[in-house]
């Protein structure tokens, strides 16, 4: 088991795995006690009402109010309460686990921390995309992965929480198709006329979206993410291929070659 900083991990080649969410009320269980083994997972919660408050050998560690977020590492020993006699508490925690590229699981050495003070309100609908992924039985897996790795990156790098919807509303038609419709091939050309814009101008734009890569090679690393999930199903790899808009299995080994550097496998 490999052993890591939460800051390193924005230098850190990592996939994440067994995600799990959960909401909790003022029905729930009023006290989760994992002082005698740890966690099993590492954990990031939203507090959305009312506090919660976390302790180690009854010593309180931190209280928790609306719009903070909360980090605890896999391992970590402690006891957390939602008992508040004036208003209710609630809120949604995601677990989940870090391994490196070759599957092995890094762990992080970090403290119990409160890491983001919500103050703008956008993160929620980050952690109730996750919460609603978990009812969609094709690309439930996929939008889990995307949200919190989008919440990690926020977190870490301390970015804007704009809303993108706002940020990239001049283009946010031609995301939704790149990113929910993969299988969709629509040209450079066809995109920017889609969202009233000349194509260089396009261009510009959603590469400051994506971070500087341009829309086709953007799609294409959509594609392989959705690829990479429909591994785990009976569909063979042409099947796959097809679905997705690549021309056949053979054009979908070479495109994930060229992103991943190794070549795809179906399990």
């Amino acid at each position: 088991m490999k052993t890591v900083t939460l800051e390193s991990l924005c230098n850190t080649d990592f996939v994440i795995t067994d995600i799990a969410v959960a909401y909790s009320d003022i029905n729930s269980p009023p006290e989760f006690d994992y002082e005698k083994l740890g966690r099993s997972k590492n954990l990031i919660y939203y507090q959305i009402q009312g506090s919660r408050h976390y302790y180690r050998h009854n010593r309180l560690l931190l209280s928790l109010q609306e719009a903070d977020v909360v980090f605890i590492p896999d391992g970590y020993r402690y006891r957390s309460t939602t008992i508040d006699t004036v208003t209710e508490s609630c809120g949604i925690g995601v677990s989940f686990q870090l391994r490196d590229p070759n599957g092995e699981v890094l762990a992080i050495n970090d403290s119990i921390k409160i890491i983001y003070h919500d103050l703008k309100g956008t993160l929620l609908e980050h952690f109730h995309n996750i919460l609603f992924a978990v009812l969609r039985e094709n690309s439930g897996k996929l939008k889990m992965q995307r949200e919190l790795f989008y919440l990690l990156d926020t977190f870490l790098s301390g970015k804007d929480t704009t809303s993108i919807s706002d940020t990239y509303k001049d283009i946010l038609s031609a995301i939704n198709i790149i990113e929910n419709h993969p299988e969709n091939s629509l040209s450079v050309h066809a995109l920017a006329n889609l969202c009233y814009m000349s194509e260089s101008t396009f261009v510009r734009r959603f590469k400051k979206y994506s971070g500087g890569i341009p829309p086709t090679a953007y799609r294409n690393r959509v594609r392989v993410m959705y690829a990479e999930e429909m591994l785990n199903t009976s569909q063979t790899l042409e099947q796959i291929a097809v679905r997705l808009g690549f021309y056949d299995a053979a054009h979908l080994c070479c495109v994930y070659k060229k992103i991943r550097g190794k070549s795809i496998k179906k399990r």
